[in-house]
């Protein structure tokens, strides 16, 4: 990097010198040390690129809104480990699970990723590094015969057609809906959009 200053004393000009040599490879001169832009700003430039054409393209924005509200709109080089970790404590304070947390950071690393692809960001992700936290694994829990017949005459029409449809397959509520009438043939179902991708 270029460093130019006028001095008045050549002593000042050659202590200024020697601190710049000094300081060369530390993080002041390097040009991808400090990124001053907001993480809203990151966000935006995602969104445009790549965000708004995601699957679940609305969810993701609320959810990284909020994401961005609750860190404070730090500046791309202020996301550091200890801030992450501030993050990821209050969050489960406030008695969000593991899982949850989990996601919404993987979330952050893929903007970042997506980002370093096109050079907007440095490729060095500031999430990367931080180790994810220990889930536990839900209880696996089924509706009795009541609790079905309590559902079921709670709902009505294409409603009840759905809840049964769900009951019968397992099927997610959106998989279930975003069925066709060619997905429904000889009494076989075929879900073309999963939650996992497969069908």
């Amino acid at each position: 990097k270029r460093v130019q200053r006028v001095f008045k004393k050549k002593a000042d000009a050659l202590a200024f010198e020697r601190s710049v040599m000094l300081t060369a490879n530390s993080d002041e001169w390097n040009s991808e040390s400090r990124d001053y832009r907001s993480l809203s700003d990151i966000f935006q430039i995602w969104w445009i690129y790549k965000g708004r054409n995601n699957k679940y393209s609305a969810n993701r924005k609320r959810t990284v809104t909020k994401i961005i509200n609750d860190m404070g709109n730090p500046s791309v080089y202020q996301i550091t480990p200890k801030l992450l970790g501030q993050y990821r404590s209050d969050r489960l304070q406030s008695g969000v699970k593991a899982s949850t947390v989990n996601r919404e950071l993987n979330l952050l690393m893929g903007i970042f990723t997506s980002l370093a692809e096109i050079g907007e960001c440095s490729k060095t992700n500031p999430i990367k590094g931080l180790s994810k936290l220990k889930e536990e694994k839900p209880e696996m829990s089924y509706l009795t015969k009541s609790d079905i017949e309590k559902l079921l005459n709670a709902v009505e029409g294409d409603y009840w057609r759905i809840t049964v449809l769900c009951l019968s397959t397992g099927a997610r509520w959106g998989e279930a809906t975003q069925l066709r009438a060619e997905n429904l043939l000889h009494g076989r179902v075929t879900f073309m959009k999963t939650k996992n991708g497969r069908h």
